[in-house]
């Protein structure tokens, strides 16, 4: 069930014991395989393979229709609430199928009703209204599409994903992915909200901190030629470091693509080499992730020539009252007060560290790496505390520890690679 150490990764942390190209082969192989079609459900055992048409048959219609029946979400009082909820319990105990993702289903519409405002414990509080528009949307725009296809592999997502495309503006379109997204996630997707077909799978490579190293050396390469910069001024080593600094916060914060690249320069905070961003906003996209995504991030960089850089850069930004962290800069090296740098610009760096690790990663993995190097700390600790390991979880910015164990520990390197320099 969680993310573990494959082969390719292997290598490149012993290569003198190990390195066979016919293993590595192999495992490049299961990495295409992974990025084209994924199982509907988390088997115990990845061996198993994919579910077949016929064994997701075995979930019968006449009970998928009594689930969706339970979207016209309308009570009078706390008792009505309740009485919604032991219905999806009795749904779920008089269900003799064999496909998990049905329960799945069953859970998720649960926890949307427990953002009412009839919930005890809800944090959200929202009106009824809301709560059935939520309902609509998930069962419409994914449950219908999801049964209708019979699997769920990205061309399912892709549906889910064109039925959203034409569903209203921009800012309608968020909130669908809003309440769709956390549902998805059980499984490894995700909707990006910049390109309508791209489909990311939450269980990406580590990023080593000798692949960091190398990133920072091509990136510098790179947008050295892109600036046409030779000499040391200021505001041209801040144009050079740009894309390396985001990426090197991703690596040491675990914050997520969207909520680096929309933070503002009075978010970030440095005192005694401790660094504090907020994650409180998001003015250049519509929302954060969930209501969870606000939080405040502290961390250190352990490495004293990339705390160097990152000193210099933000100081230059205070110094001019940018207001970005990441600004617009134009290629002759104008750096723009009031606009923020194009998401896109950084998303140029999946491709090189692909390059570079010659793995299944991206900018998301810096997340996982956080994950697991965080949690990999917390286990080394010969004292441990559950406080420690929910204040974690609170960082990191998810609901519960639930998706962050599932997805986001790989567990090898936490259980197993103590003695491995790492990260």
């Amino acid at each position: 069930m969680h993310p573990k150490t494959n082969y390719l990764e292997l290598i490149r942390l012993l290569p003198d014991q190990i390195n066979s190209k016919y293993f590595a082969q192999i495992e490049r192989k299961n990495n295409a395989r992974q990025k084209r079609v994924y199982p509907i459900d988390l088997l115990k055992d990845e061996d198993e393979g994919i579910l077949s048409i016929k064994d997701y048959l075995k979930l019968s219609i006449d009970d998928y229709n009594k689930l969706k029946k339970l979207q016209s979400y309308h009570p009078k009082s706390k008792r009505d609430h309740q009485n919604y909820l032991a219905k999806l319990d009795k749904l779920k105990q008089g269900y003799k199928g064999n496909l998990n993702i049905y329960f799945d289903m069953i859970d998720y519409t649960k926890e949307v009703l427990y953002q009412s405002k009839y919930h005890e414990n809800s944090e959200e509080k929202f009106a009824i209204s809301t709560i059935y528009s939520k309902l609509c949307t998930l069962f419409s725009k994914c449950f219908d599409i999801i049964i209708k296809e019979g699997k769920l592999d990205i061309p399912t997502i892709e549906l889910i994903e064109e039925k959203i495309k034409h569903s209203g503006n921009n800012a309608t379109q968020q909130k669908y992915i809003g309440v769709i997204e956390p549902f998805l996630n059980r499984f490894g997707f995700t909707i990006s909200y910049q390109k309508g077909k791209h489909i990311v799978y939450a269980r990406k490579s580590l990023i080593f901190k000798k692949e960091l190293n190398m990133l920072y050396e091509k990136l510098i390469t790179e947008d050295s030629i892109f600036f046409k910069t030779n000499d040391l001024l200021v505001e041209r080593r801040v144009a050079l470091h740009q894309r390396f600094i985001f990426c090197m916060l991703m690596y040491y914060s675990g914050l997520r693509e969207g909520e680096m690249w929309s933070r503002e320069v009075k978010d970030i905070y440095t005192a005694d080499g401790l660094i504090t961003i907020d994650v409180h906003k998001n003015d250049v996209v519509d929302s954060l992730k969930t209501h969870s995504s606000k939080r405040r991030v502290e961390f250190m960089i352990d490495d004293e020539k990339y705390f160097s850089i990152f000193k210099e850069y933000l100081n230059y930004l205070e110094e001019k009252k940018i207001k970005y962290l990441f600004p617009m800069i134009s290629q002759d090296r104008e750096i723009s007060k009031k606009a923020v740098q194009k998401l896109s610009f950084f998303l140029q760096c999946n491709k090189i560290i692909q390059q570079i690790t010659g793995r299944y990663a991206s900018l998301h993995s810096f997340r996982h790496t956080y994950v697991t190097k965080s949690m990999r700390k917390l286990f080394m600790q010969s004292k441990k505390h559950k406080a420690d390991f929910y204040n974690l979880i609170n960082m990191i910015g998810h609901l519960g520890p639930d998706v962050t164990l599932r997805y986001y520990m790989h567990i090898d390197y936490v259980l197993h690679y103590h003695d491995l320099e790492l990260f």
